[in-house]
């Protein structure tokens, strides 16, 4: 699971017969396609990109989602069930 502090939202990354796909619970499964290396393509307009970042030895700790109006939205690889039931919605901001 991965979460987003930004979007306040999470994803789950699944593999399913060699494609990789990412999952939420509003949105259901979205398709990515490998463009090369870690980045792949998203199949819907609000995930145009997804670039997957490793650590020093290699391990994938979470994923950057880039589409028309916003890059790099980092979705950060979490072990603790709790992000599972935050909705996603839109973050209020005081001023």
């Amino acid at each position: 699971m991965s979460w987003s502090e930004e979007l306040h939202t999470t994803y789950d990354v699944i593999e399913k017969n060699g494609d990789l796909k990412l999952q939420h619970y509003r949105h259901g499964t979205l398709n990515l396609s490998n463009a090369w290396g870690d980045d792949f393509e998203g199949s819907r307009w609000f995930i145009n990109s997804v670039e997957f970042y490793r650590d020093n030895k290699g391990k994938i700790e979470g994923f950057k989602v880039t589409q028309g109006r916003a890059r790099n939205q980092v979705f950060e690889k979490v072990k603790s069930k709790k992000y599972k039931d935050i909705p996603s919605r839109p973050v209020k901001i005081s001023v």
